[in-house]
């Protein structure tokens, strides 16, 4: 003050409000979508009285301290401090994976001998595993396990990476038996001019009579009754059986002869062949060339004749 010389001071204090929020983008969930990961959440630093803004692909926005990602893209994150209207931004950028791996199956025929087949899990994805399922409850993570059941086995590949799948299914058959027969002639019958029956047998690659017939494929039967083969295929193991039953007709037919006496009175007379069998035959042979095919023949010659009766049914 002029007037007196005095004077009075005081101080102000002016603090100014500039402090930037923090804008850091916390993913506890990682930064990949994939397929055990659909959508992924997006956190904020908490602040007093912060506004929050979200954006992102697609067209993507929200509100809040929390936000969620489902598509793949740049997620950026606007923090306000009403305070002091300062204002902080940060992104993130979320990619996504669900390839699915690659998976290939394959199975086979179960043989006889040893029966298993080992089914065989492939992937050109690298780290992948391996579950199989199939018939019976069959269940088992090994990417190529043995298994002695004919079905369908369904192959599940799975890649960590990204949570992933892939099926495929492999088919193992039962055993394929071979078709065993027994060719024989007709009839089937062992006759007096059919001593022996060739019997022809098919159906694999190996062969065994009974009876001690050989390991051919062909023999012949001498003696009348059942006949087995049993035929194996060589590459599974397996087996399978034919009979063929063979009778046999040796009958003879029965034969009878009557001469007589020749005389000046009767120069000639006829020989009686028999039995009148139906379907016989009639042979006569005798003295000087004679020879003769009718049942009763007359002669003039003394001496001794000879019929021979013969069965064309078995010969």
């Amino acid at each position: 003050d002029p007037a007196n010389a005095c004077s009075v001071r005081d101080t102000v204090l002016i603090v100014a409000a500039t402090g930037v929020p923090p804008a850091t983008i916390a993913t506890p969930n990682g930064t990949l979508l994939s397929c055990t990961a659909d959508s992924l959440r997006l956190v904020a630093p908490a602040g007093a009285g912060y506004a929050y803004a979200w954006s992102g692909p697609n067209g993507f926005t929200a509100k809040g301290q929390q936000s969620t990602a489902k598509s793949p893209g740049t997620y950026t994150l606007t923090v306000t401090d009403p305070a002091n209207g300062c204002t902080a931004a940060s992104s993130v950028i979320v990619e996504k994976n669900t390839a699915p791996p690659d998976a290939t199956a394959t199975g086979g025929e179960l043989p006889c001998k040893n029966p298993f087949v080992v089914l065989s899990g492939n992937s050109g994805t690298p780290g992948t595993t391996y579950s199989w399922a199939g018939p019976s409850g069959f269940a088992i993570n090994q990417q190529s396990p043995p298994v002695s059941v004919a079905g369908t086995y369904t192959l599940t590949v799975r890649n960590p990476a990204n949570g992933c799948t892939a099926t495929a299914t492999a088919t193992v058959a039962p055993p394929k038996l071979p078709t065993a027969s027994i060719a024989a002639p007709s009839g089937q019958l062992l006759t007096c001019v059919l001593p022996a029956l060739p019997l022809q047998a098919s159906g694999s690659d190996q062969y065994v009579w009974s009876g001690g017939l050989g390991s051919n494929a062909s023999t012949s039967a001498t003696t009348p009754g059942i006949y087995t083969v049993t035929v194996t295929t060589t590459d599974n193991g397996c087996t399978a059986t034919a009979t063929v039953n063979i009778g046999q007709n040796i009958a003879p037919p029965g034969a009878s002869a009557a001469g007589g006496l020749i005389t000046c009175a009767q120069p000639s007379i006829f020989l009686q062949g028999g039995p009148a069998t139906l379907g016989v035959t009639y042979t006569w042979a005798g003295p000087n060339g004679f020879a003769n095919t009718q049942q009763s023949s007359p002669v003039n010659a003394p001496g001794t004749y000879v019929l021979t009766v013969t069965n064309p049914a078995n010969g």
